[in-house]
């Protein structure tokens, strides 16, 4: 019967391609495609002290229509006090600000401007709207043989799987639209959210292809098994995929909504498998999500300082390809090269880079994680199965 799903996968493969993402730098199409709007500032201010109640959550009904009133005006006078033009407002109970969206005028320093209006009494900090990346690689061979997971050889996935599974476990997979009713996702993405700015219509590859490689179904007679085939995936749409090149990007914006929501639903898991410039709001939004017990996995990108953003944050989990070289002081390797996994309209394709290295990790971290919430005594067996330094640590961190 396995020789029989390797032929079938080889045959999707085939057909499908060797679609796959460029990395954390955008190509020049998708890049002018963001250049063609407005530049943005996002601008911090602290929420009043009464307003931060422990526990809350973010909703649209956050305050009464007198306080969002006053907010607003406020954010509208610093936009004219600086010659911006206010584009909205967003309340975050759970740092204890508002954050306010900006468009800075083409003839405006921007580094300058950050720098005054950080200045600012009222203002708590100021930070550019910056794009960040899905961290994939294209594709250097076509071999459909290759198809035979990586993880299921090295990690002994099919063993652990007899005792832990990623069950009651949610990961919140933060990246771009998951393919829902793939045949191997069907039923196992318990959330879809959208965060960015664009309609979430259709399926999309980075996305799809991160989510099958943490919680694919599995002995389902098709396709591939999932690291933590039993997690509650949770999809939340911060990126987007370029309609002219499949490229993939998101911003400062989208991604802080998705770990906002993330944490405010304690979710167990967090999946960044993208990269890009340090930003203050993310990082202490990932401050946030640490303290309460939240780990968050992230792509490392060799061509960046440290791996980039948010790999270099000292509280995130940073994930490269195993056999890469990389200058990581810290961290761990997982498979990333040649990684059977989803592709949109229910198809299946090999797909490279430190994007699924991660999401790899993020699937091992269930699996400990359903066995510390077990209350097992052996859950050092996943340790010794696995033959893996990152288990062995995450064991330690964890239990």
């Amino acid at each position: 019967m396995k020789l029989i799903h390797y032929i079938i996968l080889a045959i999707a493969l085939t057909l499908a391609g060797w679609l796959a993402f460029s990395g954390i730098n955008s190509d020049a199409t998708a890049q002018q495609e963001q250049n063609d709007k407005p530049y943005q500032i996002m601008v911090m201010m602290e929420l009043p002290a009464n307003h931060i109640r422990a526990g809350s959550t973010y909703s649209a009904g956050y305050g009464n229509a007198r306080q969002k009133a006053l907010r607003q005006r406020l954010g509208k006078s610093i936009a004219k006090k600086y010659g911006l033009k206010f584009v909205d407002n967003w309340p975050m109970p759970l740092m204890g600000i508002e954050c306010f969206i900006m468009e800075v005028p083409s003839n405006v320093m921007v580094d300058a401007l950050i720098v005054k209006l950080s200045d600012d009494k009222h203002v708590s900090w100021a930070e550019p709207m910056r794009d960040y990346g899905v961290l994939s690689a294209k594709r250097t061979y076509n071999d459909p043989l290759y198809s035979v997971s990586p993880a299921g050889q090295k990690w002994k996935i099919a063993d652990l799987h007899r005792k832990w599974t990623g069950r009651n476990i949610s990961i919140a997979v933060i990246d771009t639209q998951i393919e829902r009713n793939h045949p191997d996702l069907v039923g196992r993405v318990k959330t879809s959210k959208n965060f960015t700015t664009l309609a979430n219509s259709r399926a999309e590859l980075h996305g799809t292809g991160v989510a099958g490689v943490i919680g694919a179904k599995a002995n389902n007679g098709i396709g591939i098994a999932g690291i933590a085939p039993n997690a509650q995936l949770i999809g939340l749409r911060a990126c987007w995929q370029s309609k002219s090149n499949q490229k993939s990007i998101c911003n400062t914006l989208s991604l802080a909504r998705a770990l906002n929501y993330a944490t405010e639903k304690r979710v167990d898991i967090i999946n960044l498998s993208l990269g890009g410039p340090p930003s203050r709001l993310l990082s202490q939004l990932i401050d946030a999500a640490t303290h309460r017990n939240i780990a968050v996995v992230a792509a490392y990108n060799k061509k960046l300082p440290s791996g980039g953003f948010p790999a270099s944050h000292k509280k995130v989990i940073a994930v490269s390809s195993d056999g890469e070289s990389t200058s990581m002081n810290r961290g761990f390797k997982a498979p990333g090269n040649g990684i059977p996994t989803t592709r949109p309209g229910g198809k299946w394709h090999l797909a490279d880079g430190s994007s699924y290295a991660a999401a790899h990790v993020s699937g091992l971290l269930a699996l400990m994680r359903e066995c510390r919430k077990s209350a097992a005594k052996n859950c050092r067996s996943l340790a010794t199965q696995s033959n893996s330094r990152f288990i062995i640590d995450a064991k330690a961190s964890l239990m």
